[in-house]
């Protein structure tokens, strides 16, 4: 994400409601190794924490020393029109309709399990 000038950095104002104040750049224009670092990292973390459904696994990125930094697994990522999460969906050919009957059907599917597991304890 990189501010468009509109602020100076991308602050709570920016983040949640400003509509042109950054512009969001997907895929994220990294290297081919770094790109793979970062997709198992994030899918490292996600199942280290136990997460289910829909998360977004953020880092950072030192430009000067090229080390990655996990910041935050966001387990209830947006979904207003200027959020990252059904964007990257939506730039990967997943539009909003589709995603959210996708999330509805997998949390049906992780209760129903939940609930079989729990008759035989």
């Amino acid at each position: 994400i990189a501010t468009n000038g509109q602020a100076a950095y991308y602050d709570y104002q920016t983040k949640y409601f400003s509509t042109d104040g950054a512009d969001v750049i997907l895929p994220a224009s990294l290297p081919p190794d770094l790109e793979k670092t970062v997709l198992e990292t994030a899918c490292s973390a996600y199942q280290a924490m136990g997460c289910s459904g829909l998360s977004r696994i953020d880092f950072f990125l030192d430009k000067e020393t090229d080390v990655l930094y996990l910041n935050e697994i966001n387990t209830l990522p947006g979904f207003t029109p200027i959020s990252v999460y059904p964007k990257a969906f939506e730039r990967a050919g997943k539009p909003l309709s589709k995603l959210v009957s996708q999330l509805c059907q997998l949390a049906v599917s992780e209760h129903q399990d939940r609930k079989r597991q729990e008759s035989f304890e």
